[in-house]
């Protein structure tokens, strides 16, 4: 009897350690590296990025509040492995919040530094494995001219000759067709409904905060968490994942 009990025992805790090594096993699946500032970190603390984004590995290494492509560059040395999907995401700072390596440029002088710092993002995973999306950031009220610009200017860069990598639009639930920014939109069906639809009167939600900048209604933060809904940050969110597909091995 008593060796039975042993036996027993011993066979519960095989059962137990392969429940407990299955679920240890990291996830599969495509790694997609991330890079943007504080509007793309707002994705990052939405709260649902995991199930939009779910079956991929997403690694936020690249992200950086108040940042710039050039904190990209320098973040991106800290990954160690080859990403199978890069995502790029910047809405024009002329600085940074934190490790400054902006000169304060504005308008043509921005976008052409830009240019040149996401061409360095681009070329540095120019590898014939890793596909590569720019995302193009939503229309920012303060910068409307500016954050266009620097739109246009990465939508040029993907579609280079040089470089054929993809391109989407990142305002598309949020300033669809780069228009003017605005605080509320419709709901979005079928995800927005119930207790998720409202906020902003019968039938819309708020999608940017007061500025018309960052999208938590109640502004951004370093983290880029946000103490209610954001709509805004969901629907960033959906672009990106949406815009996984697109991404293009960039040509060599």
């Amino acid at each position: 009897m008593e060796r039975s009990v042993r036996l027993l025992l011993a066979a519960l805790a095989l059962v137990t350690a392969a429940g407990s090594v299955t679920a240890c096993q990291p996830p599969t699946g495509p790694r997609v590296l991330i890079f943007g500032d504080s509007i793309t970190i707002e994705s990052k603390g939405s709260g649902d990025f995991a199930s939009i984004l779910a079956g991929y590995r997403v690694d936020w290494t690249g992200t950086m509040y108040m940042s710039a492509p050039c904190n990209g560059i320098a973040l991106a040395k800290q990954v160690t492995y080859v990403p199978d999907v890069v995502i790029i995401n910047y809405a024009g700072n002329s600085g940074s919040f934190k490790d400054n390596c902006m000169a304060g440029e504005k308008d043509q002088a921005l976008a052409t530094r830009y240019r040149k710092d996401v061409q360095a993002l681009v070329s540095k995973y120019r590898n014939g494995k890793t596909k590569i999306v720019i995302v193009g950031a939503p229309a920012r009220k303060p910068t409307l001219a500016q954050s266009n610009l620097v739109f246009t200017t990465l939508q040029s860069l993907a579609a280079d000759p040089a470089n054929q990598v993809g391109f989407f639009d990142g305002g598309r639930l949020i300033t669809p067709n780069r228009s003017a920014p605005a605080r509320a939109a419709a709901c979005l069906s079928p995800r927005e409904t119930n207790g998720r639809c409202g906020t902003a009167g019968a039938g819309k939600n708020t999608i940017r905060d007061a500025q018309l900048e960052h999208l938590c209604p109640t502004g951004g933060t370093i983290g880029g968490t946000c103490g209610t809904y954001s709509s805004g940050a969901v629907r960033l969110t959906l672009n990106f994942r949406d815009a996984i597909p697109k991404a293009k091995v960039a040509k060599r």
